[in-house]
């Protein structure tokens, strides 16, 4: 059995705090109870937060940071943002400010345009 530290396991409890157990279920209700990233909805389903913020309780994340996913793709999230987060760290603190600009016009374009933002591949205009 995995040893988790003591944060670890006071995050686990807040878990089963009522008001998670709520938001968890409006997540699930609001995805359909189906994976958002691969559309199955026969399999165990994951309420996946798409970013931590130290001693914020997990019911008081917003709706937009809170992803249905089934196991398969909370492990690839998991992944993949480990992945950004190490691709930060060969970026100088000095101009993490530059890559949070990118991010969040990534963030707006998926907002305005979907998937078709992002389909052709993205490029970094004037970079």
């Amino acid at each position: 059995m995995a040893r988790h530290t003591k944060g670890q396991r006071a995050y686990m409890e807040r878990l089963k705090d009522p008001r998670w157990q709520k938001k968890r279920l409006e997540a699930l209700e609001r995805a359909g109870w189906k994976c958002e990233w691969c559309g199955t909805g026969k399999v165990n389903l994951q309420v996946h937060h798409g970013a931590y913020e130290r001693d914020l309780p997990p019911w008081e994340y917003p709706e937009e940071s809170l992803f249905v996913l089934c196991d398969h793709c909370h492990e690839r999230a998991e992944n993949v943002r480990a992945g950004v987060y190490r691709a930060l760290g060969f970026i100088s603190p000095w101009h993490h400010k530059h890559a949070l600009t990118l991010l969040r016009e990534l963030q707006a374009a998926l907002a305005e345009f979907g998937e078709e933002a992002v389909t052709g591949g993205v490029s970094a205009e004037g970079a």
